[in-house]
């Protein structure tokens, strides 16, 4: 199978180092045929990092890629394919979903995914989808073309202010402090663990409405009673009516369900608390660098992972490749071009890269 560069038009040749950007439809309808290597006029967005690969064939039905992350994966690879796995469609969700085309569809294609390679040839077999109706394609371009752009638009400079910006001593200062208070929320939750605390999680399942549910719904609920807002009142007024409605039946419902704090729940409490931490250290750093307009960012998952990858002090090659993501993120916005699957050919008659054509065929 030929892929072309959705932005030069070239062929990707056998052998040729690419960069690899996966792509997520920003809305649309559950459709078992909106996936790579399926046409679509969707409009896409950047999921995650850009991801380093090797085109191994093309004259075959079945090609694939030699990632370069797949035998020794970094935090950026294992929290984009755990994000895959966490949020992709289940079985039995394309089942009450689509009407499906028996000869496309198989069953082994909704396995958890382990490698890059993997999530590739899945999408080839449009499988990866989202609950909410969107999909996962790819976006492939040579390296030669990605180089050409990325130094046209001076990313080198861009990367060497960041990594000032990590230098700097206010950020080392902030940095130091959401350390501290990271250890201390550890603690804290470890000397919970000691004393047998408890944490709820609210699931959604059948349930009995006694009086005694009722009673402990409404009084989640009894800011709204009181509320000088007539429409909170009301909103009242009516989950009250619902749930006396129920009185003795089992209906489903959210319920609050208390388990005892483990190491494991430590472990993800302590991870949320880190990312969201360095989450908004990192924005505000990248907001200082305003040509990556990452403010205006749709890729949140890059965002999460460049805050997982500072966290965990990843090398820096990872770390970059992640800002890459958002440079040419904003690079295509600002050519007005939009990130679409290769099979699709760019019209870049009407765009703002006609002086780098040419460069593209040396």
């Amino acid at each position: 199978m030929n892929y072309i560069c959705p932005i030069s038009n070239l062929i990707i040749k056998p052998k040729q180092l690419v960069k690899f950007i996966f792509l997520r439809s920003v809305e649309g309808d559950f459709n078992m045929n909106h996936s790579f290597p399926y046409q679509s006029d969707q409009h896409f967005t950047p999921i995650g990092s850009i991801f380093d690969a090797k085109f191994i064939c093309n004259d075959s039905p079945n090609s694939n890629f030699d990632f370069k992350g797949d035998d020794n994966p970094s935090t950026t690879e294992k929290e984009f394919i755990d994000y895959i796995n966490e949020n992709r469609i289940s079985v039995e969700k394309v089942k009450e979903k689509s009407e499906r085309n028996f000869f496309n569809f198989r069953e082994e294609n909704y396995t958890p995914i382990k490698t890059l390679n993997q999530l590739f040839y899945q999408i080839t077999a449009s499988a990866v989808h989202f609950e909410d109706g969107s999909h996962l394609t790819a976006m492939i371009l040579p390296k030669k073309v990605f180089d050409i752009i990325m130094d046209d638009f001076n990313n080198k400079s861009i990367h060497n202010s960041y990594a000032e910006s990590l230098k700097g001593k206010e950020y080392k200062e902030n940095t130091l402090k959401k350390l501290k208070w990271l250890e201390k929320m550890r603690k804290k939750l470890e000397n919970e663990m000691e004393n047998k605390g408890t944490y709820k999680e609210t699931v959604f399942k059948k349930v009995l409405h006694d009086e005694e549910y009722i009673h402990n719904s409404l009084y989640k609920l009894k800011g709204f009673k009181n509320s000088d807002d007539q429409e909170q009142v009301n909103l009242y007024n009516e989950k009250e009516k619902e749930l006396l409605s129920n009185l003795g039946k089992v209906v489903e419902n959210y319920v609050d369900i208390e388990h005892p704090i483990d190491n494991a729940y430590i472990k993800k409490e302590i991870k949320e608390m880190g990312i969201l931490a360095f989450g908004n250290l990192e924005f505000n750093l990248l907001k200082g660098l305003r040509v990556i307009g990452v403010g205006n960012s749709q890729n949140e998952l890059g965002k999460t992972i460049l805050s997982e990858s500072v966290l965990n002090k990843d090398k820096k090659a990872n770390i970059n490749r992640i800002l890459d993501c958002f440079i040419l993120e904003y690079f295509l916005s600002f050519c007005g071009i939009t990130f679409r699957p290769n099979q699709r050919i760019s019209a870049y008659a009407n765009i703002n890269i006609k002086g780098l054509m040419p460069k593209f065929y040396k």
